[in-house]
């Protein structure tokens, strides 16, 4: 069993070894491209010798065509043969091969062999000067008999020949005259079952339909399937599959699904699908049932019946609206969620608890947390509850107010205090001056107990704030007061407490609530 163990590390331990090595250029590897996209040549070495490269599409040419006939070859060859005719560089760092332009490269000619010989024997033209020599007509005898073989008999317009093509005929007769790479339709059952065969990553189709699976080079127009769908390249127009649709490159315009939808690039348009919507960066729409990712940037709308992730620089323009939470890394238009999360918020985060760098608008909600935002502690003392102790958190179009308060009585049992929350909002007067306008409802218990049932203090305040230095000032104004109450005072019998001064309403609903309306100062310092 011991040695059953050791055996055991032994192998694990060389195997995360082997996976630590860096790339080795001198590998033997074998390629055969003729006349393929650079960028179908990266992803054959990706995918047959685990080969990784880093690059910038905008930079790298992908869309140049190489010839490469390699057999057992060091990959080192290989590379300089593929780059040989761009300005494209290689360098090794670590497990990848990191691909730049560097302009002063020299390119090969692409008339030249590896060796930089001609390929071919220029031939020697006699250039004559215009009027030199006089052209006269050729004479030529004709065979009359010659003429009539060589004749080529058109068929008659109601004659055909296409009853005895094959279905493979027709679909290959419908991309005549297409570009290179370019096919008007291709149909599959799942690769390389289909009218494109094992080339299907070469080729970009406007049309194409797949039973189970499809599997392309890029589409230009529509791509169906029941399954999967699978692009390499780009895709422009419409996506739609039973499960997923993946696009290796940049996504433009909708990809329908009721699974996964992907798109590795950047996607512009519509991502809908019942599970979840990816896409490198996006600017659009993402609508999934559970969950939303956006890595690099969110330029648009994210509706979730989860959770959605704007993981690189926002838009300010954005807006992520899910049933749990939301999260952008960057800058967020507005977010609706249980748990909004985001750097710098332009306009509004709307949930139970928010969390942001800096807010332009407002952020409601019952706990918000904004790192440069409106956060202020408070002491104060007032008519009713002589002292007081508040923390406010948030912005300055709305935080919130958790709040502490104190009355002293002759004893431990007399001592009356509260526990409230509340909301406000701060405008500002001048370089040093604020006017702040609160709303609290304050829990109010006496002695040593929770008082439960209805014993509430609220309180709409109105207060003047004078800045005396970067983080202290002063605070001054008033507070209209209403307690309402059911819970009898054990000492004097009578229903609530007594802490008001006087009254300017008072009044007792036939169910033995009473209500206590007066108008108080308040005052204190803020930090």
């Amino acid at each position: 069993m011991r040695n059953l163990l050791i055996l055991l590390i032994a192998i694990l331990g060389y195997a995360s070894w082997a996976n630590a090595q860096p790339e080795d250029l001198s590998r033997l590897v074998s390629v055969q491209y003729d006349q393929m996209l650079l960028k179908h040549a990266l992803n054959d070495l990706q995918r047959r010798y685990a080969v990784q490269f880093s690059y910038s599409s905008d930079h790298i040419p992908l869309s140049h065509r190489v010839n490469v006939h390699r057999e057992n070859a060091p990959l080192r060859e290989v590379l300089d043969e593929l780059f040989a005719e761009t300005h494209v560089v290689y360098s090794l760092i670590g497990k990848q091969i990191v691909l730049k332009n560097d302009p002063r490269k020299p390119i090969r000619d692409p008339w030249s062999d590896p060796s930089g010989k001609m390929k071919y024997e220029r031939p020697e033209i006699e250039i004559l000067p215009i009027g030199s020599r006089e052209l006269a007509p050729i004479e030529i005898n004709l065979d009359e008999q010659v003429v009539k073989d060589q004749s080529v008999v058109l068929t008659r317009q109601d004659e055909t020949v296409f009853s005895r093509r094959t279905s493979r005929s027709f679909l290959d007769s419908l991309n005549t005259g297409m570009p290179e790479g370019k096919r008007i339709f291709q149909a599959s059952v799942f690769p390389p079952f289909g009218t494109n065969g094992d080339e299907s990553g070469k080729f970009t189709n406007i049309y194409s339909v797949n039973l189970l699976a499809g599997y392309s080079g890029g589409v230009e127009g529509s791509e169906w399937s029941l399954l999967i769908n699978t692009t390499e390249g780009d895709m422009k127009g419409f996506q739609a599959s039973g499960f997923s649709n993946v696009v290796e490159g940049d996504m433009r315009g909708m990809q329908l699904c009721g699974g996964f939808n992907l798109a590795l690039g950047v996607a512009r348009g519509w991502q809908i699908s019942g599970v979840v919507n990816g896409a490198g960066g996006m600017t659009g729409n993402q609508l999934a049932f559970v969950t939303n990712v956006a890595k690099k940037e969110l330029r648009g709308t994210q509706i979730a019946g989860v959770f959605n992730v704007a993981g690189g620089i926002g838009a300010p323009g954005s807006t992520q609206i899910s049933a749990l939470g939301n999260y952008s890394h960057g800058k967020a238009g507005s977010q609706l969620g249980v748990i909004n999360i985001a750097g710098k918020v332009e306009r509004s985060q709307w949930g139970l608890i928010n969390f942001a760098d800096t807010v332009g608008g407002a952020t409601v909600g019952m706990l918000n947390l904004v790192r440069h935002g409106y956060n202020r502690f408070e002491l104060a003392g007032s008519e009713s509850l002589w002292t007081s102790a508040a923390l406010k958190l948030g912005s300055r179009s709305f935080y919130n107010v958790f709040y502490s308060g104190w009355r002293w009585g002759e004893n431990a049992d007399t001592h009356i205090w509260g526990l409230g929350y509340g909301i406000g909002t701060n405008m500002k007067l001048g370089r040093r001056i604020d006017l702040n306008l609160e709303a609290l409802s304050i829990h109010l218990s006496k002695g040593k107990r929770l008082v439960h049932g209805l014993n509430l203090l609220n309180q709409v305040r109105l207060t003047l704030d004078i800045r005396l230095a970067r983080h202290f000032s002063l605070f001054a104004g008033g507070t209209l007061n209403l307690m309402t109450s059911t819970v009898k005072d054990p000492e004097t019998g009578n229903t609530g407490y007594d802490i008001a001064p006087y009254t300017w309403y008072d009044a007792t609903s036939q169910s033995g609530a009473i209500f206590k309306g007066w108008a108080g100062p308040l005052a204190g310092i803020r930090f």
